[in-house]
């Protein structure tokens, strides 16, 4: 008889846990639901969290050009289609070729190597790759958020490897990065 009551009261417990957790769920539920909405209807929408308003329908990217010094022939070109991907894949804005409601354009002002640490005899353990680039963004929806800036970055490298050894890995390393820093400028609001 003793038996028969702890199972009840652990089938009693097991229920009350069940329906507290469906609760729970679907209070999650409705939550992420009702702030669902609650940003849509604020005309924000991205797939990151970045600040667009919802008018804003379209994008486009000027091919940059490289007007460094230093020229690495492919550099232009490739963070240019780098930028439109990162706009094609993280927002829900259609790219044009024409100036779209966000525009940029701009040029490489900077792609040079210098040591980056010194050891003892003033000698390098380290050099720095530093690519910088000059950015015109343009925002048609909400003018107060243009500007014209330049973005710099890089990345180090062992001194006993050449630029042509690591200038690749390099330069699609500090592309992304660029890139994340330019995108964060224009719909991060940062």
């Amino acid at each position: 008889m003793k038996s028969e009551k702890r199972k009840m009261k652990n089938m009693s417990l097991a229920k009350k846990f069940l329906i507290r957790w469906k609760s729970a769920f679907l209070l999650f539920i409705i939550f992420n639901l009702s702030f669902s909405i609650l940003l849509s209807s604020c005309g924000v929408y991205s797939l990151t969290g970045g600040d667009i308003p919802a008018n804003a329908k379209t994008f486009s990217v000027a091919q940059f050009t490289n007007q460094a010094a230093s020229v690495n022939p492919n550099l232009a070109q490739v963070f240019s289609d780098g930028l439109r991907t990162k706009f094609i894949s993280e927002t829900k804005l259609k790219e044009m070729s024409d100036t779209g409601d966000f525009a940029f354009s701009g040029y490489i002002v900077t792609y040079g190597v210098a040591p980056a640490s010194i050891k003892a005899g003033d000698l390098a353990q380290l050099n720095r790759l530093t690519i910088g680039v000059y950015v015109k963004f343009t925002n048609k929806i909400d003018p107060k958020r243009n500007f014209e800036k330049t973005f710099t970055e890089y990345d180090d490298f062992d001194v006993s490897k050449t630029l042509a050894d690591v200038e690749t890995t390099l330069d699609a390393d500090i592309n992304k990065k660029l890139i994340q820093d330019i995108y964060n400028a224009a719909v991060m609001n940062w």
